[in-house]
């Protein structure tokens, strides 16, 4: 099975089931929103698209083919990505040991001497394999974690 923009991903974790939705790809690999919460049960389709709509945890850029390819991760429902997800995110980078950093919309990289708060919590542009995405969803991992 493809990975279509707007599935809602099952991804099993030591602690629970957790879910992402993915919203773009990217010439790095595709966008994920990774949904609240971790679940004892699968959630249904309903359930799902309801998640969908509240606010993310974080977002990643991972491999979605071919996690999806290799069934590490599950298709299970396709939802609606809600307004205020549609636009690509702003990621963010640093070129020397988190100074002198970048941001890039998609499109266009800027660069920036030092970030706003609201900065700190942008997506960190950075290509994650499956197991480092499960490791952060386990740890409760933020962006804005390294500043802190």
């Amino acid at each position: 099975m493809k990975a279509k923009i707007g599935n809602v991903l099952e991804i099993p974790t030591k602690k629970g089931i957790a879910y992402v939705q993915y919203t773009h790809e990217t010439e790095y690999g595709g966008v994920v929103r990774v949904l609240n919460g971790v679940y004892d049960q699968p959630l249904n389709k309903d359930s799902l698209c309801k998640l969908a709509t509240e606010p993310h945890e974080f977002i990643a850029i991972i491999p979605v083919t071919a996690a999806v390819w290799r069934k590490i991760f599950i298709v299970a429902a396709h939802c609606d990505i809600p307004e205020s997800a549609r636009s690509h995110p702003i990621f963010r980078s640093s070129k020397d040991a988190y100074e002198d950093y970048f941001l890039w919309d998609g499109e266009e990289k800027w660069s920036k001497d030092e970030l706003s708060e609201d900065e700190k919590k942008y997506p960190i542009l950075s290509i994650w394999n499956d197991t480092l995405l499960i490791e952060r969803i386990e740890e409760g991992w933020r962006p804005q974690k390294e500043f802190e």
